[in-house]
């Protein structure tokens, strides 16, 4: 037996590093129409300025929840906002 045999192992070592991006849901504050967002783990919840389809012009999207991250993406939304693996 080694040393190494009777450390108890950590949650990190079992579960893996935690993704640098999360996946977020936008809602219009106007009409609630949603969309998804990317941003980094570490950053503010997002607000933006995006097209509002329903309402046919530019309105406040704020967060209203997070979806997933980065390792739970497709390699065609990894490729489409260019994020490594």
């Amino acid at each position: 037996l080694q040393f190494q045999d009777h450390l108890p192992r950590c949650g990190s070592a079992i579960m893996g590093a935690k993704s640098k991006y999360v996946i977020v849901q936008l809602a219009s504050v106007i009409t609630g129409a949603t969309r998804v967002w990317l941003r980094e783990r570490a950053a503010e919840k997002t607000t933006r300025m995006l097209f509002d389809p329903a309402l046919g012009r530019e309105c406040l999207f704020e967060e209203v929840k997070r979806i997933k991250g980065k390792t739970d993406l497709s390699k065609h939304v990894k490729k489409m906002y260019g994020i490594e693996n």
